[in-house]
């Protein structure tokens, strides 16, 4: 697993023998944990029935809240839905909460017109 420097976030590397190009087959997001805290405080939505639509346990939610267990992408997928929002914003959520000068850099301006754009 390859870590991004000074942030929470983290990839698996899956790179064919005759590529050098780094093709992150997942990404990890660790230290977001608020932010799922407060989308399920806003939306109203038990952490049972997060998990029961996530396809996991409450207790991994917890884990999730608690910064214990990282994020995947895939479990970010699946959460969107149920907290009302859209994968897209929500790992753009999840990236702010990890480096605030992410949502004014090039990348993070980028980002939200792809929010905007409803992608």
């Amino acid at each position: 697993m390859a870590r991004l420097p000074d942030s929470g976030v983290s990839a698996m590397n899956k790179t064919s023998r005759s590529a050098k190009v780094f093709k992150p087959k997942e990404v990890f997001f660790t230290g977001a944990g608020k932010v799922i805290t407060g989308m399920i405080e806003k939306k109203k939505i038990s952490r049972e029935d997060l998990a029961q639509a996530v396809g996991c346990n409450p207790v991994s939610i917890w884990r999730y809240e608690k910064d214990e267990s990282p994020l995947s992408t895939e479990i970010i997928k699946k959460m969107a839905k149920p907290l009302g929002t859209t994968p897209t914003r929500l790992m753009r959520e999840c990236l702010v909460a990890l480096c605030a000068s992410f949502a004014t850099s090039p990348f993070g301006k980028a980002l939200d017109r792809l929010v905007e754009e409803g992608f």
